[in-house]
């Protein structure tokens, strides 16, 4: 079966979205390992079945959960946005990693490097 077999198209990536958006809201009050752990579960199996997808898909869904997981901490600081400009300087990818979030473009070029 070829690579393209499994792209995923608009819709799945729209539910996958809504999904990540409903778990890690602006207003969720539980603890970042916490929502990060209720994330885990959704992006393993999106991975699993979508892991030849293209590279930009993996980051494109990172880059949505690391922008769901900016806007809460930047809600709980009593920003009135996601954290604007200044966002990643303020908590990098690292801060993410260190509360236990893996990234999906990580894994797929760990992914094609084993094979």
């Amino acid at each position: 079966m070829s690579s393209q077999a499994h792209q995923p198209d608009q819709t799945l990536l729209a539910k996958l979205c809504d999904a990540i958006r409903h778990r890690a809201s602006r207003t969720n009050g539980h603890s970042m390992p916490i929502i990060i752990g209720m994330l885990y579960p959704i992006l393993r199996g999106w991975f699993a079945y979508f892991r030849s997808a293209n590279r930009s898909i993996h980051h494109h869904i990172d880059q949505t959960v690391r922008r769901c997981l900016w806007a809460m901490l930047a809600k709980r600081r009593g920003c009135p946005t996601w954290g604007g400009r200044h966002g990643h300087n303020r908590r990098p990818n690292a801060f993410f990693a260190g509360h236990g979030f893996c990234s999906l473009a990580d894994a797929h070029l760990q992914y094609f490097q084993s094979c």
